[in-house]
C-alpha cells in the first residue's frame, strides 16, 4: 500500500491520501496514529505526521477511482499559530538545517574524526575561538557590500571587513562546513597546495576558499560527542543553499547543477518545513516538498527561466547524488495519484 500522510497548518487539517489494491478502511483512531483494516482481515498503522482531534464523523475514507482521501482536524499548537500567523517572523530563516553549529561545538568536548580512516582531524581542546559564519555565501555577500559599499578615505577600515581573518586557533563554523587557516595547530591536518587532508589516511577533506582558508566539508567528517558519532547527511549543503536563495531572491525555481558533470535538475520549491509520513519511514517533523524535472533543459526553457526568475546552483557531486537519491526514494513510495503535476514529479526531503 502507498500513501501519503502530510499536515497542512495553515488549516489546521492533516491529510491522508492512499492507494491500495485491495478496499481498505479506518479500523481505529488515535491522536498520533490511525489504523487501517481490509476485507481480508489485515491491517496497517499510519503514524500521523500531527496530532489530530478524535472524531468519529472523519472516520470514513472519500473514495475515487484509483485513491481514497481522510481528512481529520488537527490539534492546534500555540507555536504553530504564532509561526504562521506572525508576519514579523521569517519563517524560512527558522528551517534551514541546522547541525553542528557553535551552540552544539561548545557545550562539551567533542571530536571531528576523518570519514575513512576515523582519526580525530579537529578537538575541541584544538579550538582557542569557535565563531559562526555569517552565510554560506559569505564571498557573494562581500562582493555585492564592496560594489555598494559607501565613500570613504580610510581603506584600513573598509578592508578590515573586506575577506575573513580568523585568529590562531579559531574555527569558523557554516552550515555546512568548517574553515580554518593554514596555521591551525597540530599535525592531525596536512595542507598542500588546494587541499586539506587528514595527515593519517590522507583522504582530501576540503579546499581552498577565496578568502585563502581552508573549507573542510561536514559530510567528509563524523563528529563524536558523549560517546556517540554522528555524520553530516549531504543532501543538507543542497538544502541550505537552496533555503538562502529562498531568503535572499525569493527564488522557487532553481536549476540545480552538478559541479564535476553535465547532470542537473529543474527543482520547484513547493514548501518548507513540512512534517509527512511516508510509507518506509515514521512521520518526518522537518522537510522540503519539491517538484522536479530531468529532462534536457532546451533553449526555450534557458530563456523562460530568465523570465520566471530561474537561479542556478551549482553543487558538489556528492551533494547532488545524495539530494537526487533522497527525492527519488520519497517519489516511488508516493500513491500515483500525487506524484505527478503536469510534467512535474514530487519528492521530499527530510532535514530534522
Amino acid at each position: 500500500m502507498k500513501f501519503l500522510a502530510e499536515y497542512l497548518p495553515r488549516i489546521r487539517t492533516v491529510v491522508i491520501t492512499i492507494e491500495s489494491p485491495k478496499e481498505v478502511h479506518v479500523k481505529g483512531l488515535e491522536p498520533e496514529s490511525v489504523e487501517l483494516a481490509n476485507d481480508q482481515g489485515a491491517r496497517y498503522v499510519i503514524e500521523l505526521p500531527h496530532r489530530v482531534v478524535i472524531d468519529s464523523s472523519q472516520n470514513s475514507f472519500q473514495s475515487y477511482k484509483d485513491y481514497k482521501t481522510l481528512r481529520l482536524r488537527a490539534v492546534e499548537d500555540k507555536g504553530d499559530r504564532d509561526l504562521y500567523k506572525n508576519r514579523s517572523l521569517n519563517f524560512m530563516m527558522q528551517v534551514v538545517p541546522q547541525r553542528w553549529m557553535k551552540r552544539d561545538l561548545l557545550g562539551e568536548e567533542f571530536q571531528l574524526r576523518c570519514k575513512d580512516c576515523e582519526s580525530c582531524v579537529l578537538a575541541k581542546k584544538d579550538c582557542v575561538q569557535i565563531n559562526e559564519m555569517p552565510s554560506e555565501f559569505w564571498a557573494e555577500l562581500m562582493d555585492y557590500w564592496h560594489c555598494h559599499k559607501p565613500a570613504s578615505s580610510d581603506g584600513m577600515r573598509v578592508d578590515r571587513y573586506a575577506k575573513l581573518s580568523p585568529l590562531p586557533g579559531e574555527l569558523l563554523v557554516g552550515n555546512s562546513f568548517f574553515l580554518i587557516s593554514s596555521s591551525w595547530p597540530g599535525n592531525q591536518l596536512s595542507f598542500e597546495g588546494d587541499n586539506t587532508a587528514c595527515s593519517k589516511c590522507s583522504s582530501v577533506l576540503g579546499c581552498l576558499s577565496t578568502d585563502n582558508l581552508y573549507k573542510i566539508n561536514k559530510w567528509n567528517l563524523g563528529l563524536v560527542r558523549n560517546g556517540r558519532k554522528e555524520v553530516y547527511p549531504p543532501e543538507h549543503f543542497v538544502i541550505s543553499a537552496l533555503l538562502d536563495l529562498l531568503n535572499a531572491d525569493g527564488a522557487r525555481k532553481i536549476k540545480l547543477k552538478c559541479q564535476d558533470s553535465s547532470q542537473h535538475l529543474l527543482l520547484w520549491i513547493f514548501a518548507v518545513g513540512l512534517q509527512v509520513t511516508l510509507p518506509l519511514g515514521n512521520r518526518v517533523s522537518n522537510c522540503m516538498k519539491v517538484y522536479y524535472k530531468e529532462e534536457k533543459v532546451d533553449e526555450s526553457a534557458i530563456n523562460a527561466s530568465k523570465v520566471q526568475n530561474i537561479e542556478e546552483l551549482a553543487v558538489p557531486a556528492i551533494a547532488f547524488s545524495s539530494f537526487i537519491e533522497k527525492l527519488k526514494t520519497a517519489h516511488q513510495q508516493l500513491p500515483a495519484v500525487v506524484k505527478k503535476m503536469d510534467n512535474w514529479s514530487l519528492g521530499f526531503v527530510e532535514y530534522s
